[in-house]
């Protein structure tokens, strides 16, 4: 799909709903509200799926007597971890010769249990963690301590900043985005301007499922998908 400019799809919206074009987002308080309920739509259809375009890798290497680790290239509060199929995290031990997919724990389950049975235990190949998500990156906790160097990579959804300037370019499809803030804007007006009511929502959910339907064929395992 073609990707569009913050300016192109808030005109797309204005024009769905009857409304001028404007030359920039910020050209009359109306169009800026569009511009609100562009963003407020574009963070739901991010929620919505696994993008791939915002799916990125990081990777960082364990310090020996170390098991805690600080992500700060993640820098999105929004950011998330990705899980596979079976619900596991896709994070990995992908030192050469014993690469293996890691176990998550709960925070307090893993301190819990750090605490109480593994204070002074290390190992060669911490296998178990916990994420705290900290605002503006993550934090690393491993349940053992690691007695070596070791090579890691934890894959995330880091959902596109908030557009601003009329030529930020949106990243995620922009379809379900346009209809989302379409069916935003109708709601805000009480009225329906020729729609039948629940047609915005049925558009902007078909939308939707169409543009996740695409996406998961670049990405078959994961199939399983939420419209909310």
């Amino acid at each position: 799909m073609a990707q569009l400019t913050y300016l192109q799809i808030v005109n797309k919206v204005l024009t769905k709903l009857r409304e001028d074009t404007v030359g920039s987002v910020a050209a009359s308080n109306y169009s800026s509200l569009i511009g609100e309920f562009v963003n407020d739509a574009k963070k739901e259809v991010e929620n919505a799926w696994d993008w791939s375009v915002l799916r990125s890798g990081v990777t960082f290497s364990s310090s020996i007597g170390v098991r805690t680790y600080s992500l700060t290239s993640v820098t999105n509060i929004d950011s998330r971890l990705i899980y596979d199929e079976n619900d596991r995290p896709m994070a990995f031990d992908i030192t050469a010769g014993t690469q293996i997919q890691l176990y998550e724990y709960e925070e307090d389950r893993l301190e819990r249990e750090f605490l109480l049975q593994y204070p002074a235990q290390t190992i060669d190949q911490p296998t178990y963690f916990s994420l705290t998500n900290l605002g503006e990156g993550f934090q690393i906790n491993f349940l053992e301590t690691p007695t070596q160097v070791r090579n890691y990579k934890f894959y995330f959804i880091g959902p596109q900043e908030e557009l601003v300037n009329d030529t930020d370019i949106l990243s995620i499809p922009w379809r379900p985005v346009r209809d989302a803030a379409v069916m935003y804007a109708l709601d805000e007006r009480g009225e329906e301007i020729g729609e039948p009511g629940g047609r915005a929502e049925r558009r902007y959910l078909s939308s939707l499922a169409d543009a996740i339907a695409f996406d998961s064929k670049k990405d078959p395992h994961k199939l399983m998908f939420r419209v909310v």
